[in-house]
């Protein structure tokens, strides 16, 4: 299940958007089924069924701050029906307020949301492009990429290894399934990327910024169809549900 919310956006939104993006979420959810939000969002860490991206129609970057012209489009996407209705539910009730303000950004409005007809994979092997970059790492939270993005520059930070790569994504994938997964990951184009996210709301004590390293572009995925759909619908990688792996069907090969 997908859902489309198209906003109005200021012409200067902080970098750390995902973060304003994630509270909105919650907004909606709480203000739809409080109980419901609660089970999510309370007590143990718990992986959440969702992922998010962000889309701009035009925009740069310019230090922590990222310049924007018109409407942009939060993609939301879920394999889990329950939360995709209660989402859908709240975000319509928060339609032309203003989200997220803080005292440097004006908020975000929603103008209208919409369920686009999602793909179905039929497949076992697919053609897919990031929306938002996919973040993989090791156990012990060591970056991780696949050795066909090595540039040859130094990078003592970051392992290159398509094998790893893989073995790590299975592991999070079976996590997030809750069932043993095998999937393969073949990048076709992309590159790396260093993105700054926050952890906790700007005004929270536990607040902090870290740069997570991710890859962005165009992949082959292959594996059991009836996985390939559920990984594409929760998302791929790590930090799901704070932004990152949302990912499109640019061709399936059935």
């Amino acid at each position: 299940m997908r859902i489309v919310a198209y906003l109005k956006t200021p012409r200067e939104v902080p970098i750390y958007y995902r973060s304003i993006i994630l509270g909105i979420i919650k907004k909606a959810l709480e203000l739809e089924d409080y109980a419901y939000f609660k089970m999510l969002y309370s007590g143990e860490k718990s992986l959440k069924p969702f992922t998010f991206a962000l889309l701009f129609n035009k925009f740069f970057i310019e230090g922590d701050v990222v310049k924007v012209e018109g409407i942009s489009k939060l993609i939301i996407s879920t394999g889990n029906t329950e939360f995709g209705i209660r989402l859908y539910s709240g975000l319509l009730k928060l339609k032309n307020k203003k989200l997220g303000m803080t005292p440097s950004f004006g908020g975000f409005e929603i103008t209208n949301v919409v369920i686009p007809k999602s793909s179905i994979i039929s497949s076992e092997k697919v053609l897919i492009k990031t929306l938002s970059p996919i973040v993989v790492v090791t156990k012990d939270k060591k970056p991780i990429l696949p050795s066909e993005v090595e540039n040859g520059s130094p990078d003592n930070f970051v392992i290159y290894d398509t094998q790893k790569f893989n073995e790590e994504l299975n592991y999070i994938s079976s996590c997030a399934l809750k069932r043993p997964v095998s999937v393969r990951f073949t990048p076709v184009s992309g590159r790396k990327v260093v993105v700054k996210h926050r952890i906790g709301s700007e005004e929270g004590p536990s607040s902090r910024t870290i740069r997570l390293v991710a890859f962005k572009g165009t992949f082959y995925l292959e594996g059991n169809p009836e996985e390939l759909n559920e990984l594409y619908r929760m998302g791929i990688g790590f930090r799901r549900s704070q932004g990152f792996g949302c990912v499109e069907v640019v061709q399936d090969t059935s």
